[in-house]
């Protein structure tokens, strides 16, 4: 957050402050510093928590994510197939979840981190607009990417070995929740409300895979063409017979040129 000292009291001024022209800056300060004389703070006072600044901060910040918003759905989202929007979302999510992590372990100040949320929020919101399921579905494919270390390690371990429906339903529900603490919320999510997330779709995850698992061990991969060779050798034999019936040898045929 970028300080200013109008009428000698340094108070807080919004980033976009020093992004604006010269004449931006004059008018802004000139807004707090009246603001200032009607409430008669003076320079050896400790500047006060005053409404009309913190408004007129919210609004500038307000309009600058609108700006960042419209640049980003410009550059990066109007225009694209369906394709492109879903590695887009997969991308975001990956990303989302680096500066989740990021968050956590203190690497990158919390400004840039949370600035970056920001602009990963405002690159989601574009792509759902435009293609609501290249979004949703780039997004779990990235979350599935993300998670796919932390997942592979889980299935090593070794209390997994033989472990039962319980016990992997159990891992399955904490790697999910473990995952959405990891995630960087969003301005509408909490870290819990992603970890809420993350565990019940652990816990609908390991259920289905097993199912699926014991529905594909029961269909070999292989069995409809095991089943469609299967069919021709029974025509084969039975042709084999006919001609044999016939004084005929089916393996003394040789095709007419």
């Amino acid at each position: 957050m970028a300080t200013a000292i109008i009428n000698g009291v340094r108070i807080n001024v919004p980033d976009a402050f020093l992004e604006m022209t010269p004449a931006e800056q004059d008018a802004y300060v000139d807004d707090v510093a009246a603001d200032m004389s009607s409430r008669q703070i003076q320079p050896t006072q400790p500047p006060p928590e005053a409404s009309q600044p913190q408004t007129s901060m919210a609004q500038i910040e307000a309009y600058g994510r609108y700006l960042e918003g419209q640049d980003i759905k410009r550059n990066m989202v109007d225009g694209n197939n369906g394709l492109q929007d879903f590695l887009l979302s997969a991308g975001m999510q990956i990303d989302k979840m680096g500066t989740g992590i990021k968050d956590i372990v203190g690497i990158g100040s919390d400004e840039n981190n949370r600035l970056n949320a920001g602009r990963l929020e405002q690159l989601n919101t574009a792509l759902a607009e435009q293609s609501p399921v290249a979004n949703f579905t780039g997004r779990v494919a990235g979350g599935v990417l993300a998670a796919a270390p932390a997942a592979m390690a889980l299935e090593a371990a070794p209390f997994m070995a033989g472990a039962g429906l319980g016990t992997r339903i159990l891992a399955s529900t904490a790697s999910g929740a473990g995952e959405g603490l990891l995630e960087m919320p969003f301005s509408n999510e909490s870290r819990l409300s992603n970890m809420e997330d993350g565990a019940l779709s652990g816990l609908a995850a390991e259920p289905f895979s097993m199912a699926l698992q014991a529905v594909l061990k029961r269909v070999p991969f292989g069995a409809l063409s095991d089943k469609i060779f299967g069919n021709k050798n029974q025509i084969d034999s039975s042709v084999r017979n006919q001609l044999k019936e016939n004084g005929i040898d089916y393996d003394t045929l040789k095709p007419e040129t």
